[in-house]
């Protein structure tokens, strides 16, 4: 599913089949927002959705030369279409099929400049709208998905490394050299990894045995582009950014990785499964579609 930053991608890569449409093609699959969807605003879908665009994979030529957005070119050997993925941190990425004649990617990019201007200007006041900053040290850190507000400590020494510790699930105290802003941010980085894996883990479970859905295992990261994923072997992967998501949107994406247990693709039948175990689904995504202004922009 899409997640994060500037970027909205889930490794559910947004929805690109809807019941009643032909089935979908297996591969990997979750929840993506950002385009950390995280920032994942990356969809492979019509010029109208967020972030990203797709075409067959043909060749065209360029017949109007004339100067374009910067852009960077890669090539994925399991590509079927070339895409454009537009994130704040990265800029514009063309992703072409191993073999894709590359002198048809100007008119392509020529041919969606509108589109590029404005998913540009909607990242940017996305960003705008997220809490915090990016040099930021945050004083309280609110999680929606618990119900809980850490209150921060920082408490500064002259050397040594950052560290964090958590007492009593309120509060976290912050030590070491606390100037070294990328080395907090990490530092924190990994605390809620650590409260995620706590209390998002067993909400996986929880919500697996009482539809069950068989799950090997449960892990959390922090993903740039999904907000969790789901591997061919059972494993589901949740993004520790789920934390600053309401309740509703974090059981919508635990239940679409719950069903591509059944389903490894994005068919009818996978969109039947998830319909049934969450009849709001339709709304929840466009939802979570959004969702990375509620991570702060320092995550």
């Amino acid at each position: 599913m899409p997640s994060h930053g500037s970027t909205y991608c889930t490794p559910y890569r947004v929805p690109e089949k809807r019941p009643g449409s032909s089935d979908g093609t297996a591969g990997s699959f979750g929840y993506a927002p950002h385009a950390h969807a995280l920032e994942s605003l990356c969809r492979k879908a019509s010029p109208a959705a967020f972030g990203m665009l797709s075409w067959p994979a043909m060749s065209v030529t360029d017949p109007n030369p004339q100067s374009l957005p910067d852009f960077t070119v890669r090539t994925n050997a399991r590509a079927k279409h070339v895409r454009l993925r537009l994130t704040l941190e990265e800029g514009l990425v063309v992703v072409v099929p191993k073999g894709f004649n590359r002198a048809g990617i100007p008119a392509i990019v020529r041919s969606k400049q509108s589109w590029i201007r404005r998913t540009t200007e909607r990242l940017q006041a996305q960003q705008a709208e997220r809490p915090g900053s990016r040099d930021s040290l945050p004083e309280r850190i609110v999680l929606p998905a618990i119900g809980r507000t850490m209150a921060l400590e920082y408490r500064r020494t002259a050397g040594g490394t950052v560290s964090t510790r958590e007492h009593e699930r309120g509060r976290i105290v912050v030590s070491g050299p606390c100037g070294r802003v990328a080395e907090v941010q990490a530092a924190l980085r990994r605390r809620f990894v650590q409260i995620a894996k706590r209390e998002l883990e067993p909400l996986v479970w929880e919500l697996a045995q009482a539809h069950r859905f068989v799950v090997r295992r449960v892990g959390v990261r922090t993903q740039r582009t999904r907000w969790a994923s789901c591997s061919g072997r059972g494993t589901v992967t949740l993004n520790a950014k789920l934390l600053f998501l309401p309740p509703g949107l974090v059981r919508h994406v635990i239940l679409h990785e719950l069903c591509h247990t059944v389903h490894l693709n994005h068919s009818s039948r996978f969109w039947r499964l998830l319909a049934h175990y969450d009849p709001e689904y339709r709304t929840n995504d466009r939802n979570l579609r959004s969702a990375g202004r509620y991570v702060p922009a320092w995550f």
